[in-house]
Order: C-alpha cells, then structure tokens, then sequence
C-alpha cells in the first residue's frame, strides 16, 4: 500500500492519506479538501514510514532528525 504525506491547504498540518483517496479531513482545522488541491510531500510504503514522517514535519525545525524510530 503507498501512502501520501501531505500538508492541509487551510493550516499547512501534515498528515498521511491512502493513494486512490478522493480527499480528506483535515486532523487540525477539520476543513475537507480534495487530494488534487493539496501540495503532497512524498510518497512512501509503508504505514511505519508515514507515521515517522508526520511525526517529524511536526516538530520544530531544529528538533527534525533527532528523534528515533520505534
């Protein structure tokens, strides 16, 4: 299964969505917008790795690549 990171158009929160959705709710602002309007990040395999990406594109900047894979 691939798993889109994107970021919400409204509050620019990240978040993961299934590849094939239509569109989603935003986590945060609870807007819902259609997968073609939103920037996507990237791409990946794996629930593991969209988790840890989200994880880590909420952390403050000089936090990012410091925290560790469980």
């Amino acid at each position: 299964m691939v798993y889109l990171i994107v970021l919400c158009k409204y509050c620019r929160t990240p978040r993961y969505v299934k590849e094939g959705e239509n569109g989603f709710k935003c986590m945060k602002c609870h807007k819902y917008m259609k997968l073609n309007e939103v920037r996507i990040i990237t791409k990946v395999e794996s629930v593991k790795d969209a988790v840890y990406i989200v994880k880590e594109l909420k952390l403050p900047e000089e936090l990012r690549g410091k925290i560790k894979e469980n």
